[in-house]
């Protein structure tokens, strides 16, 4: 089954050197079996997009507002999204829950809309991965999905929170184990058909390894994603 890897180029490059990036990267990844996106900061979306129009990478967003319109000074709607060319979101990555203070309720908000809007959702788990991970997903997993029915378009991220820009990453094994219970709980409770991806301090040293496991459907890439040839490397594994 081919793969999601996904680009997260949170607040870096301008909406010119996404021009560039993507002009140089789509030549890069023209044999990749894998599915392929890019998702630069909201400035960017509109550049983005038509600048990989002519290839099978999409863009996507790294955040939605979890209102429809409004006065809402600077937040950014779906459908503002979706008009400028976004086919993806990510919503809830533990950056935005740090720094910003999103909590699993107002994600869910978030994802219905993105939903309405036939967004393909990445919606991030924020987790430790330590020995109470169980206890700690099935509520996550509970809060976030409450009243999801269109899963078709739900892909789950798992980061620990440890990893995310510190240059460590997970253990196979603790991957494996980690992301294989998530999937459990998933088909269980909501659908079988929910890709689940592993995401911190990816590289392309490590991609390959982490994609040959069973439970893994894919990557979400932050730092490693800044560099077009090393993020190509990672989506050509």
């Amino acid at each position: 089954m081919n793969k999601l890897i996904i680009a997260n180029f949170k607040m870096f490059k301008t909406p010119s050197e996404c021009k560039t990036y993507a002009k140089n990267f789509i030549k890069l990844v023209k044999k990749s079996k894998n599915q392929i996106a890019l998702c630069p900061s909201l400035v960017c979306v509109d550049a983005m997009s038509k600048a990989l129009k002519t290839s099978r990478v999409i863009c996507g967003a790294q955040n939605a507002a979890n209102h429809v319109e409004g006065a809402y000074t600077g937040e950014v709607s779906a459908s503002m999204l979706k008009d400028a060319g976004a086919k993806m979101v990510i919503l809830g990555h533990s950056e935005r829950r740090r720094y910003y203070g999103e909590t699993d309720k107002l994600i869910n908000e978030k994802l219905k809309l993105a939903l309405d809007n036939k967004l393909l959702s990445v919606v991030c788990l924020a987790d430790d991965g330590g020995p109470e991970y169980r206890e700690n997903i099935k509520k996550q997993l509970k809060d976030l999905l409450r009243g999801v029915e269109d899963f078709d378009r739900v892909v789950i991220a798992f980061e620990p929170v440890w990893a995310i820009g510190t240059g460590k990453t997970m253990e196979l094994q603790q991957i494996e184990s980690v992301l294989s219970f998530v999937k459990k709980e998933l088909k269980k409770k909501y659908s079988e058909n929910v890709r689940v991806l592993y995401g911190g301090s990816v590289n392309s040293s490590n991609a390959e390894s982490i994609l040959k496991l069973n439970s893994v459907d894919g990557l979400l890439v932050g730092g490693a994603s800044k560099d077009y040839k090393e993020f190509a490397k990672i989506c050509n594994c």
